[in-house]
C-alpha cells in the first residue's frame, strides 16, 4: 500500500489510508448487499460502480490489491488499515461476509469490469446462500482471488495497533454493541448484557493511561444525533466518574450498563423545533413516554432490570429522596452531552457553558456531588475541545493537566499544523482565552488526536 500515491494528493500522508479505508467500506456494502438483493436490482448499480471505481484507481497504482484479515485487523497489501470511526462497523461486517465463506484473503489482480463484478457478487451471494459456503474457495474467480490463509500467515502480518487506535476500536465496539441492542429492544426482544458488560470491561481496559482520550472521543461531533453514540458517549463519561470514585470494576460495569441503555426512548422523540438553546432545553430532557417505559417493562432484562428501568425514568427528573445512585450519577453526563453534541438543528452549546447550566440546576435537577464530580473529570476545555489562545491562535486540547490548579493550562496542539504546546510549561506565556465553534477550525480533528 505504501505505493498508493494520488496525484490529487501526492503530499498527503494520509491518503494511503483513505485510500484502504474506502476500499474495505465499498467492498464491504457491495458484498453485503448481494446477500440482500437481486444482482439486477438498481440498488446494486451504486455500489458496484463505486467499488470498480476503487479498484481501478488502486490497480492502475500500485498493480494488485490484496485485503487481508488477520484476528480483527485488515491489512491492504501487507500493511495495516487504521481503521476511523465510519470504517471501523464496515470492517466487522467484511470480516463476517469472508469468515462466512470461510476466508481470511479477497485480492483484486486486475481491474474488473462492472460485469465481471456483478458475477463475482453472484458468485458470492450462491454460496453465501448454500449449505456448503466454502466451496467457493475453490473456484476460479478471475481477477479476483478468495482464500483461506493459515494461522502461520496471519501471524506474519504481524498486526501492532497503537494503544490509541485500541481505545477507538474499542469505544466504537461499545457504539455498535449499544446499537445492536436498542433494535432488539425495538423489537420487543431481550437485550443481550452480558454482551454489553464485555464491551465496558474492554473499553475501561483499553482506556487506561488514555482517559483524555476518551474523553476527546466522546466530544467528536461527527456522529451527534446518532441514538447510539449519545449513549455510548455517556456510558464512556459515566465510566471515567466512576473511576474518579474509585469504583470497583463490578460496580463500574453495572453504572455504565444503566447508561448504555438509559436514553433508549431518545429516538422516538420529534427533532428541536429550532436551532436556539431557550431556559426550556432542560424540560425537553424529559422525554421517555411511559408507554415506551412499559413496553420496556414488558422486556426480561434480567434480575437487575427494574433498577436500569428506575435509572432511565429518573434521568428526566428532578432530584428526589430515595432516587437511585445510577439515576443521579448518568443525569448529569446525559444532559452534558445533548447540550454539547445536540440534535440538528439546535445549535450546540460550548463545554465551559454546558457546565455552567448543570451548576445552575444543582439542587432542583441535579445533585451537586456529582456537578462536581463530571466538572473534574472534564475541566473547563475538556481533551476535544477546540480553544483560542491569547497570541490568536486556534489549537485542540489534547490532553488536561494532572494538577488541579493548573486544569485550565492543558496540552494543547496548535492549529492547522498541530504544533504541540503545554502550556503549563513555565517559560510558556500563551493562554486559553476561551473555547470556540469547532467549525472554526477547519481541522481534521480525529486525525490530530490519533495521530
Amino acid at each position: 500500500m505504501a505505493e498508493l500515491l494520488f496525484k490529487a494528493a501526492a503530499d498527503d500522508a494520509d491518503a494511503p489510508q483513505r485510500f484502504a479505508r474506502a476500499l474495505l467500506s465499498r467492498t464491504a456494502i457491495a458484498l453485503k448487499l448481494s446477500t440482500m438483493h437481486a444482482l439486477d436490482n438498481a440498488a446494486m448499480s451504486g455500489p458496484i460502480g463505486n467499488l470498480v471505481e476503487s479498484v481501478t484507481e488502486g490497480v492502475h497504482e500500485s498493480g494488485t490489491l490484496v485485503l487481508q484479515l488477520a484476528g480483527d485487523n485488515f491489512f491492504l497489501n501487507g500493511e495495516v488499515i487504521k481503521l476511523d470511526f465510519s470504517s471501523y462497523e464496515a470492517g466487522q461486517t467484511l470480516k463476517g461476509l469472508l469468515l462466512r465463506v470461510g476466508a481470511h484473503e479477497l485480492a483484486y489482480l486486475d481491474v474488473p469490469s462492472a460485469e465481471a463484478m456483478r458475477d463475482f457478487l453472484g458468485r458470492y451471494q450462491t454460496h453465501a446462500r448454500s449449505a456448503q459456503p466454502a466451496a467457493m474457495l475453490k473456484e476460479k474467480l478471475g481477477v479476483f482471488r478468495l482464500r483461506a490463509i493459515s494461522k502461520a500467515e496471519q501471524d506474519a502480518l504481524a498486526p501492532t495497533l497503537d494503544a490509541k487506535r485500541t481505545l477507538l476500536r474499542a469505544y466504537a465496539h461499545v457504539a455498535l454493541v449499544i446499537e445492536g441492542q436498542l433494535a432488539l429492544m425495538k423489537q420487543g426482544r431481550q437485550p443481550r448484557m452480558a454482551r454489553v458488560r464485555r464491551a465496558i470491561h474492554g473499553l475501561s481496559d483499553a482506556a487506561e493511561d488514555l482517559e483524555p482520550l476518551l474523553i476527546a472521543l466522546t466530544r467528536l461531533d461527527t456522529f451527534a444525533g446518532a441514538v447510539h453514540f449519545h449513549l455510548a458517549a455517556v456510558t464512556a463519561l459515566t465510566l471515567l466518574m466512576c473511576r474518579r470514585m474509585r469504583m470497583g470494576r463490578g460496580a463500574l460495569a453495572e453504572a455504565c450498563m444503566a447508561a448504555a441503555l438509559h436514553d433508549f426512548a431518545l429516538d422516538e422523540l420529534p427533532p428541536p423545533a429550532g436551532d436556539k438553546v431557550t431556559p426550556k432545553e432542560l424540560e425537553a430532557q424529559k422525554r421517555v413516554p411511559l408507554r415506551t417505559l412499559l413496553r420496556l417493562a414488558e422486556v426480561a432484562l434480567g434480575s437487575d432490570g427494574l433498577e436500569r428501568l428506575a435509572a432511565t425514568y429518573e434521568v428526566a427528573a428532578k432530584v428526589v429522596p430515595g432516587a437511585t445512585a445510577f439515576g443521579h450519577l448518568i443525569a448529569v453526563p446525559c444532559v452534558y452531552d445533548r447540550l454539547t453534541r445536540p440534535q440538528a438543528p439546535r445549535k450546540a452549546m460550548l463545554p465551559d457553558q454546558a457546565l455552567q447550566l448543570l451548576f445552575s440546576q444543582v439542587g432542583a435537577r441535579f445533585d451537586e456531588r456529582v456537578v462536581r464530580l463530571l466538572a473534574g473529570v472534564l475541566g473547563p476545555y475538556p481533551a476535544g475541545t477546540v480553544v483560542k489562545l491569547s497570541s490568536g491562535e486556534l489549537a485542540l486540547v489534547v490532553n488536561t493537566a494532572g494538577d488541579a490548579e493548573l486544569v485550565a493550562k492543558p496540552r494543547v496542539k496548535v492549529l492547522p499544523a498541530g504544533q504541540p504546546v503545554d502550556l503549563a510549561a513555565p517559560n510558556e506565556k500563551r493562554t486559553i482565552v476561551g473555547a470556540v465553534d469547532p467549525a472554526e477550525a477547519h481541522a481534521n480533528v480525529a486525525q490530530l488526536l490519533l495521530g
